[in-house]
C-alpha cells in the first residue's frame, strides 16, 4: 500500500462539503456539491498520541529518536487545534458571497 494511501487511513470522511467556485468575473456554480471533496474531522478526545515514527515513515523522512521527543508535543497540539476548529457549530452561519458580506 502506497504511503500516500496509509495517510488517508488516518482521517475518516464526514460529510460531503459544498462549496463555492469563485473566478476572475464573479461566482460560477453556487453551491456546488463534489462527492470527491470530502471534510476529515478528528475529535481530540478520542485520538491517540500521535505515532510520529510511523507519520515520520508515512511523509518518508527520518527522524532521530530525541527529534521523535521533541515533535510529539507539538504535533498533538496541532491535532488537539484541529479538534476545537472542528468542534465549532457552523450550521447556523450563513456562507458568506463576498468579504465584507
Amino acid at each position: 500500500m502506497g504511503s500516500s494511501i496509509k495517510a488517508l487511513h488516518l482521517l475518516k470522511p464526514a460529510t460531503d462539503s459544498f462549496f463555492f467556485n469563485f473566478t476572475k468575473n464573479g461566482i460560477s456554480s453556487l453551491p456546488v456539491s463534489i462527492k470527491q471533496r470530502r471534510s476529515y474531522s478528528m475529535k481530540s478526545s478520542v485520538l491517540e498520541p500521535p505515532d510520529v515514527p510511523r507519520l515520520a515513515e508515512t511523509a518518508r523522512i527520518s527522524l532521530t529518536p530525541q527529534q521523535v521527543e521533541e515533535f510529539a508535543p507539538k504535533i498533538r497540539q496541532v491535532i488537539d487545534w484541529f479538534g476545537q476548529l472542528q468542534a465549532v457549530d457552523l450550521q447556523s452561519i450563513e456562507p458568506a458571497i463576498r468579504a465584507g458580506a
